[in-house]
This record gives structure tokens, sequence and C-alpha cells, in this order.
């Protein structure tokens, strides 16, 4: 049964890329947006993001586009590359295509996003530490209120500084829940992050920077001449 959703999903999306090959080929005029809406019964939102999906796989992202038409590849996770490479010059866009078109039928549609954006910023370095400097610009904290008493409080920050919060309030839930806590590990996070902004007093720890480094094995073996009893003396080119 798994493999007949498989199939009925291939087939699905190589329908959906003929489609979309089709709506590239209606050309770049404004009234092809509404033309589709209306033959489609599309709402205009809907038409216009199926036509600009269209363009660009059509012009921009040919290896991804391709994939599609192999059904491998569903529209959403296609949309994903589109998205994240709106960016780029047409150029750029290519090069990218070109290096995760090959890893994105295996991954799903978050997954995809955090690839094509690591990819980006690879191929337009310059431009990725431009538009981080302006995404800083916007930083915020916003307060929503729910339902039953509750509110969210969202904090939009660079991610190295909202790692580091993060990290710290994990660590002080930690602690508490080591010593008995009956509160699940969530609402520890919660009261901790209250009480460190509301300046309760808690013995915290300092930040402070984790960094993890992953070798393989023969790293760690006698092969990789690092696991010694003494270490080899630095020496230096003249």
């Amino acid at each position: 049964m798994l493999s007949l959703i498989a199939a009925a999903e291939n087939c699905s999306n190589a329908c959906q890329a003929m489609k979309l090959a089709a709506v590239a080929a209606l050309g770049a005029a404004d009234s092809v947006a509404k033309e589709v809406a209306l033959e489609l019964y599309y709402g205009v939102r809907q038409a216009e993001g199926q036509v600009s999906l269209a363009r660009d796989l059509a012009q921009r992202l040919p290896a991804t586009f391709e994939a599609m038409r192999r059904g491998a590849l569903d529209p959403y996770r296609a949309s994903k590359v589109a998205d994240q490479t709106s960016i780029l010059t047409d150029d750029q866009a290519r090069e990218v295509d070109a290096q995760v078109a090959g890893k994105i039928t295996t991954r799903d549609a978050t997954s995809v996003r955090r690839l094509v954006n690591r990819t980006v910023a690879r191929v337009d370095p310059d431009g990725h530490a431009r538009r981080c400097e302006e995404r800083k610009r916007s930083r915020s904290v916003q307060l929503c209120h729910e339902d039953d008493g509750m509110a969210t409080l969202y904090a939009y920050l660079p991610t190295e500084i909202a790692a580091t919060i993060y990290a710290r309030v994990a660590r002080v839930a930690r602690g508490l829940r080591s010593r008995g806590e009956e509160r699940t590990l969530d609402g520890l996070r919660a009261d901790a992050f209250s009480d460190l902004c509301l300046g309760v007093a808690r013995p915290v720890e300092p930040p402070r920077a984790e960094l993890f480094v992953y070798l393989d094995f023969l790293t760690w073996t006698p092969a990789g001449r690092i696991y010694r009893s003494e270490p080899e003396p630095l020496t230096t080119a003249a």
C-alpha cells in the first residue's frame, strides 16, 4: 500500500511540473496570474504564487524543475528552493540550484529550506553578511495575549544571542529538575526565563560558549597519528 501511495505521489509531482511548465509558457505578461486564477478557480494570491514559482523553476532553477518532472519533488518543497533563492541573481540562483538539486529529494520542507539557506550563504557571502546586518536592525520583542490568562512573548534576535539565552535558561531548568522538581521541563524553562527577565534572585551560571567538535573514528586511532602517549613536537618551516 505504501508503494502505491509513493507511486501516486510521483505521478502527482510530475503532473504538477507539467502544469507549471505550461504556466511558465504563458509568458511574462502581468495578466497571466489573472488568467490562471480564472481558469483554475484560484484566488489571486494563489495564482500569483503559482506563476512566480513556474517562472523561477523554468528560468532560474532548472535542476529543481527536472526533479519535479521525474516525480521526485513536490511543488511545496520546490517552492522552498525558489523562496530562499529569490534574493539572488539568476546566475547565483542557478549555482545554488545545481548544488542542492541532488540532495533535496530525500529531505522534508524544513530541511530543504535550511540546506538552501546554507548554500545561499556560501554562494553569496557578501550578500549574506549584508542581509544579516539588515535583519539585526529589525530585532524586536512582541507580546501576544492569548486565552485563559496566558500570553506569548516573542523575541526576534540575532541567532547567537537567542541561542545563548536559550542555553542559559535550559541550564537553569535542568539544574532545578535534578533537585526533584515536579514541574515539567517546559514549565521549568518558562519559569526560569521569567525569573531571569524579572531579576528574581537565583544562582545562575554566567553565559558560556559551548563548542562541539566531531571527528571520525580513524582520527583517534594510531593510524590517524592522534592517539599517542606523547605529543609530537611542533615544527615550523624556516
